[in-house]
């Protein structure tokens, strides 16, 4: 997984969440503790598959796109 997509993609969507939701509450949706995602955001940290699965999946958007290999954020079908 690049270094730099990772963090930057998951700060993006949670910011675009925040809109709605607290850190807390998507961390808890994630099945995370808010802190880890705090690391995941500033790169300090790189989740395992099943919470890399966990975030692509609450956020509705591709493995791909998470790990910075496309620019669309569309799972396939």
């Amino acid at each position: 997984m690049p270094e730099t997509k990772f963090p930057e993609r998951l700060r993006s969507l949670v910011r675009k969440e925040q809109r709605h939701r607290k850190r807390y509450a998507i961390a808890e949706l994630c099945g995370l503790d808010r802190s880890t995602i705090r690391r995941y955001e500033r790169g300090e940290r790189e989740p395992g598959l099943t919470e890399f699965i966990s975030i692509a999946d609450h956020f509705d958007v591709s493995l791909d796109y998470m790990a910075g290999l496309t620019n669309n954020p569309e799972r396939n079908t």
